[in-house]
């Protein structure tokens, strides 16, 4: 076997790892690859007028940074048009 082939194995080895690396924190920090969080206590639901709207939002994985908080505000917005109670 040729000399230098170990040493280019071992270099594509520090490629694809030093790639992975960079490829699972640039997914972390878009929201992937979370540690799920369990909450063990319910909320305290105040006394709302009827009709009442609760809104529930929960993710353990992917968290989609623009979608989400968009929802939220149309369905507040939907909420005060039609004089809903909304939590």
């Amino acid at each position: 076997m040729k000399k230098w082939l170990p040493r280019i194995l071992l270099a594509l080895l520090v490629i694809a790892l030093a790639g992975g690396a960079l490829y699972y924190k640039t997914m972390r920090d878009l929201g992937f690859y979370r540690e799920p969080v369990y909450e063990t206590v319910r909320p305290d639901l105040p006394a709302l007028p009827r009709p009442a709207v609760l809104l529930f939002s929960k993710t353990n994985g992917f968290i989609h940074k623009d979608a989400i908080p968009a929802a939220k505000i149309l369905v507040q917005q939907l909420a005060k048009k039609r004089s809903w109670s909304l939590f």
